[in-house]
């Protein structure tokens, strides 16, 4: 084979690669924060939306669950334990039960009185300013949280400015039942399981670790868009954009948008 066959060859070999590994351009980059801003505010707070507009962020992450009398708020634990120092579960207490809860003293003083909100509080806080990645928390006390989730979402007019996500496979199935509108999203942290890239959710919410050339290359392939958690380190930031994944989660948005208009500034 002459050399400049081989050339040849060899650039189509390289450009299929690179055509697999890439998204297209018109795909914009989201900037998403981890419970809000939680890096520089207590986690699922307003204080922590708040900090993660004013940081920059295109997204932000958070966790929910129900009251007792079956209202949407956030909390990543079930138990109250870590963030309110309260004995017992999120669903073993009232909305105002809950709000007399101290959410933001464990962080530090400055923030004594935050409150737990709920994800109605929530949107009507950032809409038109940040969208949300509502992450599902499951529980058997909890059957019905994906239906009040998305009333709460249609009540609120947040349905062009939201994704669903959850690491239960049922859930994300059920959201795509019932809001086939709304973008749903599998949560995981290893790929072991195959379905992950042939289940009907258009986005795939992955540990960092888990993430690499041949994963993207199967995650394009599949029509899947990618989102990576939870991702503080500058120099891992720089080799998952270079990866050109669709989003990075992080304690952190103002340590990514640095490290995002560095590496645009560059190209």
């Amino acid at each position: 084979m002459e050399f400049s066959t081989m050339a040849g060859w060899l650039t189509t070999i390289a450009c299929m690669f690179c055509a697999c590994t890439s998204k297209p351009e018109s795909v914009p980059f989201y900037v998403t924060a981890h419970r809000g801003a939680s890096g520089w505010a207590p986690e699922n707070t307003l204080a922590a939306f708040t900090k993660a507009i004013e940081l920059g962020s295109d997204y932000s992450e958070l966790d929910v669950r129900l009251s007792k009398d079956g209202v949407v708020v956030l909390s990543h634990d079930d138990s109250l334990r870590r963030t309110t120092g309260q004995s017992g579960a999120v669903w073993d207490y009232t909305l105002e039960e809950l709000k007399t809860f101290d959410a933001g003293s464990w962080f530090g003083p400055e923030f004594a009185g935050e409150k737990i909100p709920t994800l109605q509080e929530v949107m009507r806080l950032v809409k038109g300013k940040m969208k949300l990645n509502i992450e599902v928390k499951i529980s058997r006390k909890e059957p019905e949280i994906v239906q009040k989730v998305i009333e709460v979402i249609r009540q609120e007019g947040f349905d062009k400015d939201c994704m669903i996500t959850s690491f239960d496979q049922a859930t994300v199935e059920k959201v795509i039942e019932l809001a086939p509108d709304l973008p749903a999203g599998l949560i995981f942290s290893e790929t072991t399981k195959a379905d992950v890239f042939a289940g009907p959710w258009p986005i795939l919410s992955v540990r960092f670790s888990a993430v690499n050339e041949a994963f993207v290359v199967k995650a394009r392939k599949a029509g899947k868009r990618i989102h990576v958690w939870t991702v503080n380190d500058e120099q891992k930031m720089r080799d998952l954009l270079a990866l050109k994944v669709d989003g990075i989660i992080t304690n952190y948005p103002d340590r990514l948008r640095k490290v995002l208009t560095e590496t645009r500034l560059k190209s």
